[in-house]
């Protein structure tokens, strides 16, 4: 086992490492994306939207770019899989974080499109972790919803 830092909003970086995995190691079957983060948010006025945008580009569009530059390597691979983390948000959502709850919901829709169209091709897993106390809450344990 082993792991890469990649930045998964930068479309270059994340051609780059692939190719690099790819070829370091042939023998590759697993992608497990597990990229997130989130933050407080008052939707009911104007805002900078560009922390939204961020958790957009992170938490759905990331794991979107990693598997379609990984899927053609990884469908030829015996016992391939891809695991996606998603969240206990995307099926409750949480008004304190609903950009943070909308891209988990993303992520999941996007999982069981995935595993209906790769079946019997690539196993598609999704991990929905509960809510735990992780640094990814900061700042969001302090309001009462």
């Amino acid at each position: 086992m082993g792991f890469y830092e990649l930045d998964v909003d930068d479309t270059d970086a994340i051609g780059t490492v692939t190719r690099r995995l790819i070829a370091e190691h042939p023998d590759l079957n697993v992608l497990v994306n597990c990229a997130g983060i989130s933050g407080s948010e008052d939707i009911t006025t104007a805002r900078d939207l560009s922390r939204g945008e961020k958790m957009i580009a992170t938490n759905f569009l990331g794991p979107v770019r990693m598997i379609d530059a990984l899927v053609d390597h990884l469908k030829c691979r015996p016992a391939a899989a891809v695991v996606n983390v998603s969240s206990g948000t995307g099926f409750v959502p949480y008004p304190a974080a609903p950009t943070y709850s909308a891209s988990k919901a993303a992520l999941h829709s996007y999982t069981m499109s995935l595993r209906a169209l790769m079946r019997g091709a690539l196993q598609i897993i999704e991990i929905i972790p509960p809510q735990v106390a992780t640094d990814l809450m900061d700042g969001l344990e302090k309001l009462a919803l």
